[in-house]
Order: C-alpha cells, then sequence, then structure tokens
C-alpha cells in the first residue's frame, strides 16, 4: 500500500472542507484515515509472509526474508589503541 494514496484522499479532504462540502470532506478524510492505519499495522509485518516482525529485526523469523537493509559499518569511535605495525605485529 502506497502513502501517496493515503495523502491524496487527505488532500481531497482538505480541498472539500474549504469548498464548504464538509460531507464530502468528512468521507475522504475517513478514507485517508483507514488507509493510514492499514499502513501503520503493514509497518511491523514481513513483506514476504506477513509474520509480525519488530522494527530493528533485519531478518523475518518465519520465512527468513530480509525485513530491512542492514545498518552501515561504522568503525568504532576514536579508533583503536593498538597499532598494526607491517611486519603483522601488534
Amino acid at each position: 500500500m502506497d502513502v501517496a494514496v493515503a495523502e491524496r484522499q487527505l488532500a481531497m479532504a482538505q480541498s472539500m472542507f474549504q469548498q464548504g462540502h464538509f460531507p464530502e470532506a468528512v468521507n475522504y478524510a475517513s478514507k485517508a484515515m483507514d488507509l493510514a492505519e492499514d499502513l501503520e499495522a503493514d509497518r511491523d509485518r514481513c513483506p514476504k509472509c506477513h509474520a509480525e516482525t519488530r522494527p530493528r529485526w533485519l531478518l523475518c523469523p518465519k520465512c527468513g526474508q530480509p525485513c530491512a537493509e542492514p545498518p552501515p559499518f561504522r568503525p568504532p569511535a576514536g579508533g583503536s589503541s593498538r597499532k598494526c605495525h607491517r611486519d603483522g605485529g601488534v
């Protein structure tokens, strides 16, 4: 489901409200709210099997489908106190 669909419904609600068409505005706003709730419910679901997931999980526990991109690698802040030498020693 696309956020743009909910945004279009909300824009129509605002337009209807500004034109004084209040029942139509309520109708469009209600549709936008329903779409937003559906998007929220789908947010923490596996894209493949729809099993429940958590925001920081990288893989679905049921089917193994990637749920999110892994975070980029960042070396430790401040570097290491150990120095590497050309001969492989420390």
